[in-house]
């Protein structure tokens, strides 16, 4: 199956436009994309109407030939997973049964014991093996985020989409997360599109950069090409300046005017 395609989506809340005509070539399997842009650029909303949480003004978005946008839900789930940026909930589930729920409605056919099985090898995956019994409630910001990584990977579909996956993450588990994510992309064979604010992780770990400005995409390519562009500091309203470290990373150091 070939990647996401998003043709023309707008989206708006009341008169207020918050994405227009966002177009975008597809995120092909195997790769990881940054979407980047300043505050009220319009990155979750993208994400989150992708998923099918926010409607559609206009436009359509593909999963291979598949119209996912007129599926429901339950439906769209099978093609897209979504981990939003804050982790919300009210019930008292352990780590174990909250990673299952989500294997469950990724594969709702499947076997308890295939589900346990998914469960144990995610939370290893993503080095949270020892929470299992904890209830997620009890948990830090950076923990419940690693819950939530561990369920958006746990039942894979072709597309997953994460918001800020790293925003209540120390600089460690930063590191490690996204190493985690780009690795499945890579050896699951999905695409992954995740909004980050953090221009220099951006770089260093995706394939491919989007930058979002006032709603509509300002820039789309490479790392290199999409932060080094002065359309990238112009969105931010600051000077970038890129230099690469020994190792290679592209680093960003941004100043005021």
């Amino acid at each position: 199956m070939s990647g996401l395609r998003v043709e023309g989506l707008a989206v708006a809340f009341g008169q207020r436009s918050v994405l227009r005509a966002v177009t975008l070539a597809p995120l092909q399997p195997g790769t990881l994309t940054a979407v980047i842009g300043p505050n009220a650029a319009g990155k979750s909303t993208l994400l989150r109407a992708i998923a099918g949480l926010s409607p559609l003004h206009a436009g359509a978005v593909f999963v291979g030939n598949t119209r996912i946008d007129r599926l429901g839900l339950r439906h769209r789930a099978r093609y897209v997973r979504y981990v939003p940026q804050v982790y919300a909930t009210s019930a008292r589930l352990a780590v174990g049964d909250a990673v299952l729920v989500a294997a469950r409605a990724g594969n709702p056919t499947a076997a308890r014991r295939e589900g346990d099985r998914a469960v144990a090898r995610t939370l290893a995956r993503t080095g949270i093996a020892d929470l299992v019994d904890r209830l997620v409630c009890d948990l830090s910001g950076g923990q419940q985020q690693l819950v939530a990584l561990a369920q958006g990977l746990v039942s894979p579909a072709p597309v997953l989409l994460l918001d800020e996956p790293t925003s209540a993450l120390d600089l460690r588990n930063q590191l490690e997360a996204l190493h985690l994510v780009r690795s499945a992309a890579r050896d699951d064979g999905i695409a992954v599109a995740m909004a980050l604010h953090d221009l220099s992780l951006a770089a260093r770990y995706a394939d491919r950069v989007i930058l979002l400005s006032h709603g509509s995409v300002a820039a789309d390519g490479s790392a290199a090409a999409v932060v080094g562009d002065d359309a990238c500091g112009a969105a931010y309203g600051v000077q970038l300046t890129a230099t690469t470290s020994p190792s290679g990373a592209l680093l960003i150091e941004a100043s005021l005017p």
